[in-house]
Formats: structure tokens, sequence, C-alpha cells
């Protein structure tokens, strides 16, 4: 599962609790990321685009722009290195998986299936996560 929200920061006087109401505000993503994609099909027009992550991120605590859109795991990760940010809404909820072409045989899927749900049996998927700063998979 993978939640993308809308964040200000900390200190902004900002009240939105919908989408409707953050479409107000000016928004940073990163240029060609996912989430302009996103942000643009939920009807941001105010978008600012950056070339990384850390550069809308300096915007946002900067009072550069208004919003900015993150994923839930990363906002976790910088809530609890003390970052000033704190989430306004969800802007979207996504099921994740692998893509296989067509032509894949059903055995060699199932054998996949499989191998995914002996490491998150194991625990082992959750000490990837932890490796790279991110929470247990919901």
């Amino acid at each position: 599962m993978d939640v993308n929200l809308i964040v200000a920061r900390q200190s902004s006087s900002i009240t939105a609790t919908t989408i409707a109401e953050a479409l107000l505000y000016s928004v940073g993503t990163q240029r060609e990321d996912y989430t302009e994609g996103l942000l643009r099909r939920a009807g941001f027009e105010r978008l600012d685009l950056s070339a990384s992550f850390d550069l809308t991120l300096a915007k946002l605590l900067g009072g550069r722009i208004d919003l900015m859109a993150i994923s839930q795991d990363v906002y976790d990760r910088l809530v609890r290195e003390h970052v000033p940010i704190r989430r306004i809404v969800v802007l979207s909820v996504q099921q994740l998986g692998i893509a296989c072409n067509p032509s894949l045989p059903a055995a060699l899927i199932a054998r996949m299936q499989s191998s995914l749900d002996r490491l998150r049996a194991s625990g082992e998927q959750d000490r990837i996560q932890q490796r790279y700063g991110l929470p247990p998979v919901r």
C-alpha cells in the first residue's frame, strides 16, 4: 500500500482538510515524478516543480511554496527526524504490485508470490524496510 500526503510547514496557518480546500495553495513536487500526475489529476494548478526532493522540501520549509506532495513513509521518517512539517490531507492511496509480461508463465508468477509471502512471514521484508529508514509494511 502506498499512501501519498499533502503536507505543510509546521508553522503554517493553512487549515485545509480536503483536497478541494488545498487546491487554493501552491504545491511543490519533483519534475516528472509520479506525484506530479497525481496532483494534476486532483485538480492542482499552482504547481511548483523542482529537480529534486531536497529542493522541494527546502522550498516548503523556506516558505516559497505552501504545500508539498510526499509519501506517508517519507513523511513518517522526516517527522522522526524532527523536520517541522505536518499532514494536511491524503492525496492518494494505491495498492502496489509488480507488472509482468503477459507471456510470463503462471508457474513463475506463483513462485515469485510464494517467495514474497515467505519474506513477509519471516519478517525479512520488515527488516529490509527498516534498513532503509522506512516503517514495516502495513
